[in-house]
């Protein structure tokens, strides 16, 4: 009896595994979105760990403003872009209005790239990318950052440039492995006290609106003198 229930059970997850993937493929096929993206191979695409949409052979196609909470089955995921700036006069990819909370099941990505698209917001699940080393989010629509981003312990970059960020949460003050920091172009006038945590910055890139206290003063001219490029922009 034990031997045919863990059969069945064998039998339903390999079912439910073949659903979402045709889940994934149907959305694919949508919009031309080719197998050297997204493979149309069962073991490839179970084994994917690097997904990118950043191609020229991509460039004209259809962009899309959704990603499939499918999406959230590729675990062995470690890189992921779904948006980048070539430069000013070519900008493509995709124009994503938000990530879904499936996003937080990649627990093994090492880097989120989603930059150049229309997020206005990102799911508090994204605390649960523990692994993150580089988070791209620049020339977005954003208004704020969630708390859980302080969860991103080996967070070493993270892009905020060009969004309409008013305020960076208190938690960032947690990420002190960063070695880079880019918020200008936000509507920010300050920063949360505990920003001074973050002491091994080698590349910070504030507004020139930004009005910063002694204390934070003090600490851009100690990042100074160990060899850290500020820059105001």
């Amino acid at each position: 009896m034990q031997i045919i229930n863990l059969y069945d059970r064998r039998k339903a997850k390999l079912m439910e595994q073949r659903l979402w993937m045709e889940r994934l493929w149907a959305w694919a096929d949508l919009l031309d979105i080719k197998e050297y993206n997204v493979p149309r191979n069962e073991h490839e695409l179970f084994n994917l760990t690097h997904l990118s949409f950043e191609s020229y052979r991509y460039y004209g196609k259809d962009k899309f403003s959704e990603l499939p909470p499918e999406i959230g089955n590729l675990t062995k995921l470690k890189f992921l872009e779904l948006g980048h700036v070539v430069n000013c006069a070519m900008q493509f990819l995709n124009n994503l209005t938000e990530l879904p909370k499936e996003i937080g099941q990649l627990t093994e990505l090492t880097h989120l790239y989603v930059q150049d698209n229309s997020l206005t917001e990102l799911p508090k699940e994204i605390g649960n990318l523990t692994l993150l080393t580089e988070l791209k989010l620049g020339f977005n629509h954003l208004t704020n950052l969630p708390k859980e981003i302080g969860s991103l312990a080996k967070l070493e970059i993270l892009t905020v440039w060009q969004n309409e960020l008013k305020n960076l949460p208190n938690e960032i003050g947690n990420l002190r492995q960063l070695k880079g920091l880019s918020v200008w172009g936000n509507p920010l006038v300050e920063l949360p006290q505990e920003i001074v945590n973050l002491t091994e910055l080698k590349e910070l890139e504030l507004g020139r609106n930004i009005r910063l206290t002694a204390p934070q003063k003090e600490w851009i001219n100690e990042l100074k003198l160990n060899a850290a490029n500020v820059h105001y922009l």
